[in-house]
């Protein structure tokens, strides 16, 4: 299957080319930037199985990049120009996209709305859910909650790869 990735040279998004090559797919990545809504939707979404969106700013707690312009502009504006992308291509690829804070929108934390990346992830999730009413393909939304070694990583993104394999067996 063709796969078309985002956040390629991230550590999530570089461990999922390296095992959904191994597994056998096509794995494209997009290298633009997910803000810029111009070109994700020069992307070429024929023949395109499923999207693997990994494209994220402010993981770190500690990272400079941890900002609210980032955050909102990446997390949330990017992967609303890639869902506005595929839902003008009229095309239906799996959508893959990690709901790693999705328990975090019913916890009563004052400290966590202030934080840009959570805010964000929140955002999404919620905007997912909307788009999501109205996708004729499949969108699958794993938590990732344990990253702390290699092995970690390794299993939470063979993991992922098997439910994007399942999704389309499922809807094929």
């Amino acid at each position: 299957m063709k796969i078309l990735l985002t956040g390629g040279s991230g550590l999530l998004g570089c461990e999922f080319s390296r095992q959904a090559k191994i597994a056998g797919h096509e794995v494209v990545t997009f290298s633009g930037d997910v803000r810029d809504m111009e070109a994700t939707r020069r992307i070429w979404w024929m023949g395109v199985g499923a999207l693997a969106h990994f494209a994220a700013i402010g993981v770190k707690f500690t990272s400079p990049d941890r900002t609210w312009e980032n955050c909102m502009g990446t997390n949330l504006v990017g992967t609303l120009n890639l869902l506005d992308s595929i839902t003008l291509s009229k095309c239906a690829p799996a959508v893959f996209i990690p709901g790693s804070v999705r328990e975090l929108e019913t916890m009563d934390v004052p400290h966590l709305w202030r934080d840009p990346y959570v805010v964000s992830k929140i955002a999404v999730a919620q905007a997912i859910d909307e788009w999501a009413k109205g996708y004729r393909g499949r969108v699958i939304r794993p938590s990732i909650h344990r990253l702390g070694t290699e092995t970690d990583v390794q299993n939470a993104v063979s993991e992922i790869i098997e439910q994007i394999q399942n999704a389309r067996r499922n809807s094929a």
